[in-house]
């Protein structure tokens, strides 16, 4: 719930609501099945549980399971429990081998992600400035723009381009323009496209 509350643009409202709580626990859940609600979704539909069906009708609505088998078989970007319990909204059961469970429970894959095929076809490429056409843009808000190609980092290849969004969250970019500076960044990127294709009179739709 921490999760999707602080990479969502929910932080402030997520841990205002359970600092300021009488029962602490009892406000991390509901402000936790609010924010679930507010997706349109349970929070079973968030976990390895809620995507173990192997039928492609039960996820026409969304569902976790390609992002799991990717995680598992391409990239491991695990979250796990910060060190220190206090500072932590995770339980301290939340870690590597935890997430390998998830991948042997569901795929049956029982070793390790290794992640070296993916960063050396297309992450070092792009760190190395062999790719052209590109934009990335990032949330100022986003806790994954710490692993991104993001102007703030100063990582941004020649070849590229990138933004990061003032005030946006995860996915920002993907919705329909929540505020000015995700309009801004939509329109820039339109505009790149339209010069990468020469086709200056292309209208999106």
């Amino acid at each position: 719930m921490a999760a999707i509350a602080v990479q969502y643009g929910s932080r402030a409202k997520f841990c205002d609501t359970i600092t300021k709580a009488k029962d602490p626990k009892s406000a991390y859940a509901e402000i936790g099945l609010d924010l679930f609600r507010g997706f349109g979704m349970t929070t079973l539909e968030d976990t390895a549980q809620g995507n173990l069906s192997e039928n492609p009708k039960d996820y026409t609505d969304g569902g976790m399971r390609q992002w799991l088998y990717q995680s598992c078989t391409e990239f491991g970007y695990w979250q796990v429990a910060y060190h220190d319990p206090r500072y932590s909204s995770r339980s301290s059961r939340i870690d590597l081998r935890f997430h390998d469970g998830i991948c042997s429970r569901m795929f049956g894959i029982d070793r390790e992600v290794d992640p070296t095929f993916i960063n050396r076809t297309y992450y070092r490429p792009i760190l190395d400035g062999k790719i052209s056409k590109t934009f990335f843009t990032n949330g100022s808000d986003d806790p994954w723009q710490n692993l991104a190609i993001n102007p703030a980092r100063r990582n941004v290849p020649k070849t590229a381009d990138a933004m990061l969004i003032q005030g946006a969250s995860h996915c920002s970019d993907l919705g329909n323009g929540s505020s000015p500076n995700v309009v801004s960044a939509q329109n820039k990127f339109r505009s790149l496209v339209q010069k990468w294709l020469g086709a200056k009179g292309y209208r999106w739709h």
